[in-house]
């Protein structure tokens, strides 16, 4: 008899009782030493209630800085998870995981016995009443932190949004390693049932990308490597490194907010990788539905269609 049967219940007898051993067995609590389910003593009501939202970089580093100070702490962000953005690029690009940069916030701030976290989304603020409006009920606050974090900047192109994607969460960053991926099967598709224009193939392996800071250039580099390194062996009718990446910058160099000779390095480093061609301007209206990508860095793919 298989060992695993010893431990369930014994079947009902046929008066409908079951046994002592079984009605035992039933009423067994699988975890006795588990506390109750009961509302936790709040926090210091009389103490100043500081209300953070957003779990960012400057939400976080705001209420670990309120650690040891007289008042409670509330940390409200739509996401349970603190995202480590300067590495979405990779993750948008499969060199990492999401859950590699992710890391829950109340983790995080699990020490600070004078924190709690809400995962809530926040749609106004009351500034007259102090409350924080969400969609189940108001939060009332003392001291207000707006931690929010900055958006993409789409120059007055607001229809670019829908063809191309920020890379602002783990979300847009497997929107955007899905779109980078479906590019080169596409050519394999078409050069396979012998659709293979060269023009053709050569829209679909174009890559654009808007904004030439950090994660622009990043993201141009990493795409170079992956098309010249990871996928170069992986097809079998196209040659992936021969995939075009085009790095638009508005102004007269990438990384405008660094020192120009790292600039400099910046660009020889990309132009020896591959990874693309800087542009001297940012481009226009131009751009339009038959484009794809993500912004801000902003990406652009011209698809077939």
């Amino acid at each position: 008899m298989d060992q695993t049967t010893h431990n369930l219940p014994a079947p009902p007898r046929a008066d409908g009782r079951a046994s002592l051993k079984a009605r035992r067995a039933d009423n067994m609590d699988l975890m006795p030493h588990a506390p109750s389910v009961s509302l936790r003593r709040p926090l210091h009501t009389s103490r100043p209630h500081v209300v953070i939202v957003g779990g960012g970089f400057g939400g976080l580093y705001t209420a670990r800085g309120l650690a040891r100070t007289p008042v409670d702490v509330t940390v409200v962000d739509q996401h349970n998870y603190h995202v480590f953005r300067p590495m979405l690029y990779q993750v948008a690009t499969g060199l990492l995981s999401a859950d590699e940069i992710a890391a829950p916030i109340r983790s995080v701030l699990w020490k600070q016995k004078n924190t709690e976290v809400l995962m809530a989304e926040v749609i106004g603020v009351d500034t007259q009443h102090h409350l924080v409006q969400r969609q189940e009920s108001d939060l009332p606050y003392d001291y207000l932190i707006l931690a929010t974090g900055a958006h993409y900047n789409y120059f007055g192109h607001d229809e670019w949004r829908t063809v191309a994607p920020g890379l602002h969460s783990v979300d847009d960053a497997d929107l955007i390693r899905g779109k980078l991926l479906r590019a080169f099967e596409a050519a394999e598709r078409l050069a396979t049932y012998g659709q293979a224009e060269p023009d053709l193939l050569q829209e679909l392996l174009t890559f654009i990308l808007v904004g030439g800071g950090t994660a622009g250039v990043e993201m141009a580099g990493t795409i170079a490597e992956m098309a010249r390194m990871a996928l170069a062996h992986d097809f079998r009718r196209i040659d992936p490194r021969a995939a075009r990446i085009v790095l638009f910058e508005a102004a007269p160099r990438i990384l405008p907010g660094y020192p120009e000779q790292l600039a400099a390095r910046a660009h020889q480093h990309l132009e020896y990788r591959g990874g693309g061609r800087p542009a001297d301007r940012q481009p226009d209206g131009s751009v339009d539905g038959r484009r794809r990508g993500l912004a801000g860095g902003a990406m652009a793919r011209r698809r077939h269609g």
